[in-house]
């Protein structure tokens, strides 16, 4: 990885595409072979992150200049040579990353009135929200920032976009525990409760029926309905029809109990409408 800081420095190098604005060392360092390759290039490859060049004939010609584990951008030093700025930066880097794991990992779990560790997603939100973690992951998730997404907690992982519950399950089982077709599911459908064992893997199919009912339905129970034209309510499981009766809750147990059998991973308490 290349800091951005070499850009600014050499933008002026694009006025001569040639590799002459490279002393010998670069050029060696940089394993050039291609003289097509812009000088300005060139000089990104050889610059480590943190390492830069200065613009003035100094006898000391490179800097290490790199953010600490504070966050605050810190001067290591000046070097004659290429090599002794590439060789600090990266020593320098190491102390960095070991100082910022020693720094996390003396950080206090932070649990609520329950004793139950979580995490704060969206620090610096208008509403920041509590999310429920297992207490030996904490650590580990904490190391990247988390915001609140369409109800999920999301955050950014070496570069890329991850919901917080696949990052825990993938970090616990390998991102191949989850077969072709199936998704991670949240037993109790609380997209904030990321504990481990609030998880599992279930089918499309089982997945639809640990699912919140949508508003403005005649019944606030899953795979059950009003029958206006009849006045009494209906129940049906996965497309059969389980009759009719007399009171939404009679309705509700017939559904229970045939979904005890088409979904026997997912089975669980009554699914209401959230407000």
């Amino acid at each position: 990885m290349y800091d951005h800081i070499v850009w600014r420095l050499y933008s002026d190098a694009t006025k001569d595409m040639t590799n002459n604005l490279l002393t010998d060392e670069e050029i060696e360092h940089a394993k050039v072979t291609d003289p097509d390759i812009p000088a300005f290039k060139v000089k990104q490859l050889c610059l480590l992150k943190g390492v830069a060049k200065y613009n003035t004939k100094r006898k000391n010609s490179y800097f290490v200049q790199l953010t600490n584990e504070n966050g605050k951008l810190q001067f290591f030093g000046s070097f004659k040579t290429l090599e002794e700025a590439n060789e600090k930066a990266k020593q320098i880097q190491e102390e960095i990353k070991a100082k910022k794991e020693l720094m996390l990992q003396s950080t206090p779990i932070t649990k609520d009135e329950n004793n139950q560790a979580f995490i704060i997603a969206g620090k610096n939100a208008k509403n920041p929200v509590h999310v429920l973690v297992d207490s030996n992951l904490w650590h580990e998730i904490s190391r990247y920032g988390w915001s609140i997404a369409n109800g999920y907690v999301t955050g950014r992982v070496n570069g890329k976009q991850v919901l917080l519950h696949r990052f825990i399950w993938y970090f616990v089982h390998g991102e191949e525990s989850i077969p072709t077709d199936h998704v991670l599911d949240h037993k109790n459908r609380i997209k904030t409760d990321c504990q481990l064992s609030n998880l599992r893997i279930l089918t499309k199919s089982e997945n639809s029926h640990n699912c919140t009912k949508r508003k403005n339905c005649s019944s606030s129970m899953i795979g059950v309905s009003f029958n206006t034209s009849i006045q009494r309510w209906e129940a049906y499981c996965k497309g059969k029809y389980l009759g009719v009766f007399d009171s939404e809750e009679e309705a509700s147990i017939a559904y229970e109990k045939e979904a005890k059998i088409i979904f026997p991973n997912c089975y669980g308490q009554d699914i209401t409408v959230t407000s």
